[in-house]
């Protein structure tokens, strides 16, 4: 099954609007217009990922794998992106999916939903980038500007907590139709990570869908707080790269198209990417440049905002697919 590597700059991808409302539809419209580019209909010479497009309106957008693992609802409120997932889809009702299994974040009734910010998606041209890693089981959305008209550093506290987002939908390599990245709240969002935010359709101990209590989970080596970012721009000697994985119930599921290089997770994005060989600061700008690790595959750093969660990479190494 093809991986593929879409980003902004590439020839006949999605044309956005920008603008400096934080709250406007227009973030929201930018995420749709890539979602859908990239995974359903292709664009330029680069092939759809194979997702299918199962409905649409002005405020939410429904997708179904390739692989017919899950449906996943992305739904729009007050600059907000709610995520919802369900094994069958039944229609959408307060912009949450319906269906069997239908669930947003760890709890049956979606009580505290998963949500991640689009805020900042299409701010000003000169500081957004964005980039998707998928197959049709799985992908990857990143997202990096800052609230400057100008591209930052992605360093410190530049850029805009808000604007750095990686989102995980899909299957991991079991199996497990999952969506993480962003918060389960029931307010507005405040810090975010990769970790804060997760959603599984199917508790993985025992394969039966989630429909009673909450599922209990963690990410082994990643944390969940406001770190402050640390260390220097000096390049490491090699990659040495892990799998992510998390973990329920004694059952241990392994993320697809990310990985993690342990030495630099709680460094800045720049400093990170520098640690592995990227050639200069990392920009919100060109954030989604790959760095050359020497095996002909594309790593990029999955944005984050200053400490708040660990670093790590996305990647179409296969090894990690």
């Amino acid at each position: 099954m093809a991986v593929h590597f879409y980003h902004r700059d590439q020839p006949g991808s999605p044309a956005l609007s920008f603008t400096t409302s934080s709250n406007s539809v227009v973030h929201w419209e930018g995420l749709v217009a890539v979602l859908k580019g990239c995974l359903v209909s292709g664009y330029g010479d680069q092939q759809p990922a194979g997702w299918e497009l199962i409905a649409e309106g002005s405020d939410h957008l429904v997708l179904r794998s390739g692989s017919h693992s899950g449906y996943v609802c992305l739904s729009f409120a007050a600059s907000a992106v709610i995520i919802s997932v369900a094994e069958t889809f039944a229609g959408i009702t307060d912009g949450l999916i319906q269906g069997d299994g239908a669930k947003s974040g760890v709890a049956v009734g979606s009580t505290i939903p998963h949500k991640f910010m689009a805020r900042h998606f299409a701010h000003a041209s000169a500081n957004s980038s964005w980039f998707v890693m998928a197959d049709a089981k799985t992908f990857v959305l990143a997202k990096t500007g800052t609230s400057s008209p100008a591209s930052e550093e992605l360093i410190g506290n530049n850029g805009n907590g808000y604007a750095q987002t990686a989102i995980y939908i899909g299957e991991d390599a079991e199996g497990n139709f999952i969506a993480c990245g962003g918060l389960n709240t029931t307010s507005a969002l405040g810090t975010q990570c990769w970790v804060t935010g997760f959603t599984a359709l199917r508790d993985p101990a025992t394969g039966l869908l989630v429909d009673a209590g909450t599922l209990d989970y963690a990410f082994p080596g990643h944390h969940s707080i406001n770190m402050t970012a640390t260390g220097h721009a000096t390049a490491l000697p090699d990659a040495q790269l892990v799998s992510i994985v998390w973990t329920s119930g004694g059952a241990v599921s392994r993320l697809r198209g990310v990985c993690m290089e342990p030495r630099i997770g709680l460094s800045s994005c720049s400093v990170g990417a520098q640690m592995l060989g990227y050639p200069g600061p990392l920009m919100s700008r060109t954030a989604h440049t790959p760095i050359d690790l020497g095996d002909g595959f594309a790593y990029v750093i999955a944005p984050r905002f200053a400490g708040q969660g660990t670093l790590f990479l996305v990647t179409d190494n296969p090894e990690f697919w």
